[in-house]
């Protein structure tokens, strides 16, 4: 199981050659996959944004800590939040 969207991927060749800049993270397992490969896509200079309301976890009890460390790489806000700045009114 990779735990890392980077690890063994295209990904970042795929992102740079469509010279994406912006990643906004989604999706399940808070703090096994999207914390790893966050942390991963900030060390490698895209800006990360992470919906708070659109990620879970695996373990419940793992979740507060993993968004207290991906708010310290990333920005985490509301979906709402980024969508009103996509539309401009941020």
């Amino acid at each position: 199981m990779r735990t890392d969207a980077f690890i063994g991927t295209p990904l970042e060749y795929l992102l740079r050659l469509y010279r994406i800049r912006t990643i906004i993270h989604t999706g399940l397992a808070t703090e096994v996959g999207i914390l790893p490969t966050a942390w991963h896509a900030a060390n490698l200079g895209f800006f990360v944004v992470v919906p708070r309301d659109c990620v879970g976890p695996m373990i419940k009890e793992h979740h507060a800590e993993a968004m207290s460390l991906l708010s310290r790489l990333t920005l985490v806000r509301d979906s709402g939040e980024i969508t009103a700045a996509w539309a401009g009114r941020s």
